[in-house]
């Protein structure tokens, strides 16, 4: 995550001439809108005050309750980040620079926290997350590559005992 729009004084103008809207029904929405945000910003100045703290371990949080529907939910914010990515020409940076680590220890790591009832629907959301990136993506991650080859098998239990085995 960039920032925490939570913890930022913005100008009302960044957010009206750049059209800039949250996504509707998508987890993670805030750390795009902050990406947005610093692209379409003409400064940013960072102060050194504890304005806001942001405790991530809350019980029943979207962000700490791993079900199917968390990753539907991603979904949906990985397909528009994506295009608005590769629409501002800062899809190849975002791929050299976050993709692998962000899939890796974010949607792998919440993965092998899912369910035994949500793991088959689950994995195959997390997989469809893959393919939105997977003409750009480097195949230098050696556990997403293991992750998407057992997907592409149907080998959806192996994918996710594979990330129980690599985060637990």
């Amino acid at each position: 995550t960039p920032m925490s729009i939570q913890a930022m004084v913005i100008r009302r103008e960044v957010i009206t001439s750049s059209g800039i809207k949250q996504i509707v029904g998508a987890v993670g929405q805030d750390s795009f809108f902050s990406l947005q945000l610093f692209y379409y910003a003409e400064k940013i100045k960072a102060i050194n005050l504890p304005i806001h703290i942001y405790y991530a371990l809350v019980s029943g949080s979207t962000v700490n309750t791993v079900k199917k529907r968390f990753f539907e939910r991603s979904l949906i914010l990985e397909e528009a980040e994506y295009l608005w990515l590769k629409e501002k020409g800062l899809l190849s940076s975002y791929m050299h620079c976050r993709f692998n680590t962000y899939f890796r220890d974010w949607m792998l790591k919440k993965l092998s926290m899912v369910t035994e009832e949500d793991m088959e629907e689950s994995v195959k959301i997390v997989y469809k997350m893959y393919i939105v990136y997977q003409n750009d993506y480097d195949g230098q991650d050696s556990l997403i590559n293991e992750f998407v080859g057992h997907c592409e098998k149907g080998g959806y239990r192996q994918a996710f005992q594979l990330c129980r085995r690599h985060f637990f």
